[in-house]
């Protein structure tokens, strides 16, 4: 839509930094402007070819915001698994239903807008969730402290953590860990067709050191995090949550 306005900007001869105000110009002057602009620039073309692009890329996300509802609804499941001391066999049916749901849904947003990567990285996290629930590493949600010191709620936060932790680590065995396996390597295999299916400008960018958080500005492009450097993070991600689940079993980590 801004573009749009910029060009329309240059047909009708005003200033780029200018606001338009529909008054001041007269709408005949904008709309014979806009009509002229539609017609004879080839760039109002490229700028609809760029909206249905963006439409189809928004329309996918949708999609997998739809599949994030059936992931969320697996988690809480294994979160309560995980808070009733429930082994995670005795609830694998329901979880395993809900998760074949949001593939589908992931799957169906892939179909529609193939350069959607959002899909990739949903799937790859539920391949994560999967590994968990197979090797009955369930970790209880834990509920924030009361304290009213800020720093003894900090430190009782992290105990309670760091117990759930500990609790989630003495549900796995040596077999249930190693079960996990495959489930990781598919994660793995999904994050890498990612970075494979980039856009070559992406592929190509140089990645620089990022900003800390504190520094980052909205907008500013050196604050914003490439695509590339947030696929290599979650691939990163994923290869630690592997490494605890295998800890977990007394493995090779």
């Amino acid at each position: 839509i801004l573009a749009f306005i910029e060009l329309l900007k240059e047909h009708c001869n005003l200033d780029p930094d200018r606001p338009i105000e529909a008054q001041e110009i007269g709408n005949e002057t904008l709309s014979s402007a806009f009509q002229a602009m539609m017609h004879n620039d080839p760039k109002a073309n490229e700028l609809l070819d760029a909206a249905y692009d963006k439409f189809q890329e928004q329309a996918s996300l949708g999609m997998v915001c739809q599949a994030q509802v059936f992931d969320a609804k697996a988690t809480i499941l294994m979160q309560k698994a995980a808070a009733d001391g429930v082994h995670a066999s005795e609830i694998s049916k329901d979880v395993d239903e809900l998760f074949k749901k949001a593939h589908a849904k992931a799957d169906e947003a892939l179909a529609y807008c193939p350069s959607g990567l959002d899909a990739y990285v949903l799937k790859s996290q539920m391949q994560q969730s999967k590994a968990k629930l197979a090797a009955n590493y369930l970790v209880e949600t834990v509920k924030p402290s009361e304290e009213r010191d800020p720093d003894a709620r900090i430190a009782a936060d992290e105990a309670a953590s760091k117990a759930a932790i500990a609790n989630a680590f003495e549900r796995v065995s040596k077999d249930s860990a190693k079960s996990a396996d495959a489930y990781m390597e598919e994660s793995f295999t999904l994050l890498q067709t990612a970075m494979d299916k980039m856009p070559d400008e992406e592929k190509k960018r140089e990645l620089k050191k990022l900003k800390p958080m504190a520094e980052q500005v909205p907008g500013d492009p050196d604050s914003e995090t490439p695509l590339k450097a947030t696929l290599l993070i979650n691939l990163g991600n994923a290869h630690y949550e592997h490494s605890i689940l295998r800890a977990a079993g007394k493995l090779d980590w």
